[in-house]
């Protein structure tokens, strides 16, 4: 540990942004009421206007907020259709304590890409959360 002048001298050393006080850096213009979250989580559409979806397993969120999400899919879902989804929050090897959002959303956007792939922008209308036990079945005292 680094005590009196010789820690002034090597904060002294830094420059750029790890020389700038906080209270100096703002946030950028955020025209949203709910900030995204660019994180990179497992999506699945369980059913698409209360039809089982089976064409394609699984996508990943290319951002997600308290109000909604964004992913890429390989067809487009007409604006305006309601979907239940599944996000992985958190995942667990072994299954036990990963935690699942789970939503019925509508679709508030579509935007095609060149390589055929669909970016789709959900809107949340309900949430829950399914939690799997933390210890396995067998650990449980029931």
């Amino acid at each position: 540990m680094i005590r009196g002048n010789a820690a002034r001298n090597d904060w002294s050393a830094l420059r750029g942004i790890a020389r700038v006080p906080t209270h100096v850096v703002h946030v950028a213009n955020e025209r949203r009421v709910y900030p995204r979250a660019h994180l990179q989580l497992p999506v699945r559409i369980l059913r698409i206007a209360g039809h089982h979806e089976t064409e394609f397993d699984q996508a990943m969120t290319i951002d997600i907020s308290s109000s909604g999400l964004r992913t890429a899919y390989p067809f487009a879902i007409p604006v305006g259709t309601p979907v239940h989804l599944e996000v992985e929050l958190v995942t667990r090897p072994s299954g036990c304590g990963s935690v699942r959002l789970i939503t019925q959303a509508q679709v508030v956007r579509v935007q095609s890409d060149s390589k055929g792939w669909h970016t789709l922008a959900f809107n949340f209308d309900e949430i829950s959360f399914e939690r799997d036990e933390m210890a396995p079945p067998q650990f449980l005292h029931i």
